[in-house]
C-alpha cells in the first residue's frame, strides 16, 4: 500500500513540476493570431493579414495536381505574409524576454508563386525570381530556424505545414518571420504562420518521475481488475 501511495505521489509531483515550469513561460503573446496581431510588429500592414484558410493554386506544369488548401493549426486563424516590393523583406516580428530555459516552436508553410529564370534574359541574370520565406531568431542567439525558396520547393511549388523549434536560455530575443519577392514586384509568394509558442522544457527528473508514476498507476489498476475478476 505504501508503494502504491509513493508511486502516485511521484506522478503528482512530476505533473506539478511540469505545471510550475509552464507558469514561468515568457511574455510571448498571440502566437495563434486569433486576436489579430496584438503583440506583433508588421513591416507592411498591407502585405500581412490573418486568414481562416488559404489556397495555393497549382500552375503549369503542375496544374493537374489538386490545389493545396491550408487551415489553422491553432485556433481559428493564422498569419499570411505576401511578398510585394522587389527584394524587400515583408517582416512579422515579436520581441520577448526569457528568464529561464524555454522552448520556442511553431508551424509555417511556404507558397511559391513564381519560377526561377534558369537562363536569364537581357534584363535579369540567370537564377532570377527565386522568392524565399524564412523564420529567424535574433538577440542573445542568432539563428535561421526555417528557410525555403523556389529552388527547394520547385517552380510554383509549396510545402505542407512545417515545424520549427529551438531551445533558448535566459535573454532578450526577437522572432522574425519573412518573405521576399526576388528580382520583381509581382508573382508574389507567401509565408503562412501559426501555433507559435514559448513554453517550458520538462526536466529529465520530472519525466522520470512521471514515467514511474504512470507504471505504478497501471500496476494498481491491473491488480484491482484482477481482484474484481476473482
Amino acid at each position: 500500500m505504501r508503494l502504491k501511495t509513493s508511486l502516485v505521489a511521484c506522478a503528482a509531483l512530476a505533473m506539478a513540476l511540469s505545471a510550475a515550469g509552464g507558469a514561468q513561460a515568457a511574455a510571448f503573446v498571440n502566437g495563434g493570431f486569433d486576436t489579430g496581431f496584438d503583440g506583433w510588429t508588421l513591416s507592411d500592414p498591407m502585405a500581412i493579414n490573418t486568414v481562416m484558410d488559404s489556397v495555393h493554386f497549382q500552375a503549369p506544369p503542375n496544374d493537374s495536381v489538386v490545389d493545396r488548401t491550408y487551415t489553422p493549426q491553432d485556433g481559428w486563424a493564422f498569419a499570411q505574409l505576401t511578398a510585394n516590393l522587389q527584394d524587400t523583406e515583408v517582416l512579422l516580428s515579436q520581441s520577448f524576454e526569457l528568464t529561464t530555459l524555454q522552448r520556442l516552436s511553431g508551424r509555417v508553410a511556404f507558397l511559391a508563386n513564381d519560377y526561377i529564370d534558369v537562363n536569364g534574359d537581357i534584363y535579369n541574370p540567370p537564377g532570377s525570381y527565386n522568392d524565399r520565406g524564412f523564420v529567424r531568431i535574433t538577440g542573445d542567439v542568432v539563428s535561421t530556424l526555417y528557410f525555403r525558396d523556389i529552388a527547394t520547393v520547385g517552380n510554383y511549388g509549396s510545402t505542407d505545414w512545417d515545424s520549427f523549434t529551438i531551445n533558448l536560455g535566459p535573454g532578450s530575443y526577437t522572432l522574425e518571420l519573412g518573405v521576399v519577392n526576388v528580382t520583381d514586384d509581382f508573382n508574389s509568394s507567401r509565408l503562412l504562420a501559426d501555433a507559435i509558442r514559448v513554453g517550458a522544457i520538462p526536466e529529465p527528473a520530472s519525466w522520470a518521475m512521471m514515467i514511474l508514476g504512470f507504471f505504478g498507476l497501471g500496476a494498481v489498476l491491473r491488480r484491482r481488475q484482477g481482484a474484481l475478476a476473482a
